[in-house]
């Protein structure tokens, strides 16, 4: 449940964003000390960002008054933040939890490495970073997917964990321009060539062949995957362009298409397939 304190443009919520509780979506893994320190430092450094329902689109101007871990009376230890957040939408969030009758509160998306791949050209102007969550994929999938890319540039291969009760069918490609701090859309279509083009989609086929059924009962969710480009130096803004499929058709006709709109600078556009093209929220 989350409690509001609200001012004239911010409310004030205390939430738990991550707990070493076994999470039984990922086998009943649970995150070590080093990673809740890990947490801390991200939230406290900006680097993490907060999004509602793990939407890349639900995005809200925020920033973390504190964070720290305390130990439960069961043993287990949490982290726990207060968090400044824009009142606007915060108060859309509670209508929404109200309306749907949500447990409310909010949960982190995470990523641990697997292993890097270093690029099959020299001087390449493009490193990525390719996560899958881990309860969809194998963590060798993940890594064979990501190795289809590295006629591009280096690429990271990550395991990507959603601390809800139902984590979705989440792939995210980040793209990274090595050389400048920030670059803009045009600096992309490189990467979007016919060749890098076809290797994206590619990983992207190999993705969807290789997913995994939900861990919930009769779920049956589209993938979500997320096409992501650092805006600025510190990585803590993106342009994000996302295609909700598990056909592999759609995937190849939006990126195809993706040039087309990728110089028009919007943070977020969804692919809609019926009427071919991208759409803002």
């Amino acid at each position: 449940m989350i409690a509001c304190m609200s001012g004239p443009s911010w409310s004030h919520i205390r939430v738990t964003l991550a707990s070493n509780r076994p999470i039984t979506a990922y086998g009943g893994i649970r995150l070590s000390d080093e990673m809740l320190d890990q947490v801390v430092a991200s939230c406290l450094s900006g680097e993490t960002v907060l999004n509602f329902y793990h939407d890349s689109s639900r995005n809200a101007e925020h920033k973390y008054v504190s964070v720290e871990i305390l130990e439960a009376d069961d043993g287990f230890k949490d982290v726990w933040a207060t968090i400044a957040v824009e009142s606007k939408a915060i108060a859309q969030f509670e209508k929404e939890r109200v309306e749907t009758g949500g447990p409310g509160g909010m949960s982190l998306v995470i990523s641990t490495p697997l292993q890097e791949l270093q690029s099959l050209v020299t001087n390449s102007e493009y490193r990525m970073k390719v996560s899958a969550d881990a309860s969809y994929f194998d963590a060798e999938d993940i890594v064979n997917a990501s190795s289809l890319l590295t006629a591009s540039g280096d690429v990271e291969a990550e395991l990507l964990y959603q601390f809800s009760a139902e984590p979705a069918c989440r792939i995210v490609v980040e793209v990274i321009r090595v050389r400048d701090e920030a670059g803009s859309w045009p600096d992309v279509v490189a990467f979007l060539s016919p060749i890098a083009g076809a290797a994206l989609v590619g990983a992207l086929r190999f993705f969807l062949e290789r997913r995994k059924k939900s861990v919930q009962p009769g779920r049956s969710e589209p993938t979500i995957i997320e096409l992501k480009r650092v805006v600025d130096p510190d990585g803590t803004q993106s342009e994000i362009r996302r295609i909700t499929t598990d056909d592999p058709a759609v995937v190849e006709r939006s990126i195809e298409s993706l040039v087309e709109r990728i110089d028009e600078g919007e943070a977020f556009l969804d692919w809609n397939d019926d009427e071919r093209w991208w759409r803002n929220q």
